[in-house]
């Protein structure tokens, strides 16, 4: 019986560590898709290594009490715990950086005095106070009836959060965690010099794993996080309304990280588990929330980059196509209409796109003559300053030779009206492409029929 249990759970840790190299390996590869990349992909497929190595580690017991040695258990277990954690708070964060950075991309519109041009409000309910509405929300409240021509580097220039960027970069994040796993590794070599229970010489302990003063360490960390750190993530995390559905799934491993730990701390200082196997609800407080922790963290996001979609009614597979006209008419309908463009400029910004829709505005300006002859050399310079030049504020992600030819004529001197026709009409079908059929969808999901209605089938 025991050889039948043995096999049974080498096989669950085979087929778990296998789906989940595999699954995260495919993640990676696919981590340009619009879906993950906003996700901090690296982070993400580390935090789900380390959860993979740390269900082995739990599971493996089971099949023969000896396999692991008491200190390889500890020391997997204390490092793996703050990988975790830390890549969820540089996930959440770096979430923050790019809507805040997108909220700031979008407020340059306004950056012009409101007497430009009439404004139009809409019907605007919500349950928030005011001081929670961010900028992207309130651009669904008042909506210019003319689209005006946008002034750059007022508010982008000035937001903290543009000017701080660095701070929120993978590489700085990633030094961060460095230093602070150093620590760990540090706490761990005394505890390993000082322990009898978990010793390697003269004899390596295999059984009583679960228990001793080697531990307090590690379960001081999963308190000071569950009670500090957790409830700051959900925190800043407020008013954040991605369009990729970010935020809903850090709050939710954040949430479920919490209180499974606690209860298992809990229950584990208050000896409710009697005389239970310690190993059994190691298992089911470790292996039951990584395991629903991987679905959200690599599963969901990659089955969404190959257009099959999650709801809370079930599985669905591009189901915008049957319901909306996904055609270049009902886009120009868009693009066209003041308030629909505004509307599709506040998802944009969401989307983390909302440069490309300031660009098309922009370019559309100069291709209608509405930018004054007298400034139109100014305008078109600032156009390439602002949207081109590398490292500018609002870049866009035009084609290497698009990008070149405008480069080439900017270096020379040369400005003309139609410079950015070509590039405008890239960033438009990547419009088109990417960011108009989620506008749609997300529309169709909040049932803004009155912006969905033009383009019904």
């Amino acid at each position: 019986m025991g050889d039948v249990k043995s096999s049974i759970v080498c096989v669950v840790v085979a087929v778990w560590s296998l789906q989940s190299l595999v699954t995260s390996a495919i993640y990676w590869r696919r981590r340009d898709k619009d879906c993950i990349k906003y996700r901090s992909p690296g982070f993400t497929v580390v935090a789900a290594l380390t959860a993979c190595i740390l269900v082995c580690v739990n599971v493996l017991p089971w099949a023969d009490d000896d396999l692991i040695p008491c200190f390889v258990r500890l020391w997997i277990t204390s490092l793996a715990y703050p990988v975790m954690y830390l890549s969820a708070t540089a996930r959440a964060l770096r979430l923050l950086c790019f809507y805040r950075i997108s909220e700031a991309k979008l407020a340059t519109q306004n950056s012009q005095p409101a007497s430009h041009s009439p404004t139009t409000t809409l019907t605007h309910t919500s349950k928030k106070p005011s001081s929670q509405i961010s900028v992207i929300e309130l651009s669904d409240i008042n909506l210019p009836s003319e689209s005006p021509i946008p002034l750059y580097h007022e508010s982008l220039a000035n937001n903290w959060y543009y000017r701080n960027r660095r701070l929120f970069s993978v590489a700085f994040y990633a030094q961060i965690c460095c230093a602070i796993v150093f620590i760990h590794i540090v706490v761990l070599t005394i505890i390993q010099c000082n322990t009898t229970s978990f010793s390697i010489h003269p004899v390596m302990v295999r059984s009583n794993c679960s228990v001793g003063w080697e531990w307090l360490p590690h379960r001081l960390y999963i308190v000071v996080y569950a009670i500090v750190v957790n409830p700051f993530i959900l925190l800043r995390l407020r008013g954040i309304h991605d369009a990729y559905g970010i935020r809903e799934e850090l709050m939710v491993l954040t949430i479920t990280n919490s209180v499974f730990d606690l209860v298992f701390l809990i229950l584990f200082a208050l000896n409710a588990f009697g005389g239970i196997d310690p190993d059994f609800y190691g298992l089911l407080f470790v292996v039951v929330p990584i395991s629903l922790i991987h679905c959200f963290l690599i599963i969901r996001p990659l089955c969404e980059s190959y257009g099959i979609h999650f709801s809370r009614f079930g599985i669905k597979r591009n189901s915008i196509y049957k319901v909306l006209k996904f055609t270049p008419e009902c886009f120009e309908k868009i693009l066209k209409d003041p308030l629909l463009l505004e509307q599709f400029k506040s998802f944009a910004a969401k989307d983390f796109t909302v440069e490309n829709v300031l660009f098309y505005e922009r370019c559309q300006a100069i291709s209608q003559n509405e930018v004054d002859p007298a400034k139109l050399e100014f305008e078109l310079r600032e156009t390439y300053t602002t949207f081109i030049e590398p490292n500018a504020e609002l870049l866009v992600n035009l084609d290497s030779n698009t990008a070149s030819k405008i480069k080439a004529d900017v270096s020379v001197e040369k400005f003309y009206p139609s410079m950015y026709d070509e590039a405008q009409t890239e960033i438009k079908d990547l419009m088109f492409r990417n960011t108009f059929p989620r506008f749609l969808e997300y529309m169709t999901h909040n049932k803004s029929h009155w912006v969905t209605d033009s383009c019904m089938a």
